[in-house]
């Protein structure tokens, strides 16, 4: 049981984002994983922790009341998956003062490409600057967001710029 409890924390390791605007940093920090319970099955590639979970690593903090993580063969992570009420994701890029937030119901962070899909109330929040919708990609890689509404088409893209302090530019606080 203790050697896999051990290979559960090591491929939590693999899922982590080493991307361009992340704090280049956060890579080479070691990774700390609570939860209530963990579970690893080879068989499936999957490795599964509920109940109140926290993943760190440097400034990366994801939280959910389930994390699944999928690798293959390889026993490389390709895909983390966050549930909660919400779940949330937290890390500071390189060059910023506040972090980049996101949170929603799930989150799926497809590893190689550095990219996570919010689905269902989902936010991200940068600097004091908002943006929700039923579903969010947010490209780490590229420092791109996008919001789409969900297909009942009752829910619309809602953005909260918030102002700039004086001498301040960009949409916000834009002279």
């Amino acid at each position: 049981m203790r050697r896999r409890t051990v290979e559960a924390a090591l491929l939590a390791l693999a899922c982590l984002p080493g991307t361009a605007h992340a704090l280049s940093s956060d890579r080479n920090q070691p990774v700390e994983i609570e939860a209530d319970r963990g579970e690893l099955d080879d068989t499936k590639g999957l490795t599964t922790y509920e109940g109140r979970v926290v993943v760190t690593q440097g400034t990366l903090k994801i939280t959910g009341d389930r994390v699944v993580l999928h690798y293959d063969k390889d026993r490389q992570v390709h895909r983390a998956e966050a549930y909660g009420k919400p779940a949330t994701y937290e890390q500071l890029a390189d060059g910023e003062k506040e972090p980049v937030r996101a949170r929603a119901l799930r989150m799926d962070y497809l590893v190689r490409d550095g990219v996570i899909e919010l689905y269902d109330e989902a936010t991200v929040t940068q600097a004091g600057d908002t943006l929700s919708s039923s579903r969010v990609t947010y490209d780490t890689v590229n420092n791109r967001v996008k919001a789409t509404r969900s297909g009942n088409g009752d829910d619309r893209v809602r953005v909260i710029l918030a102002p700039k302090p004086k001498g301040g530019s960009g949409p916000g606080g834009a002279q």
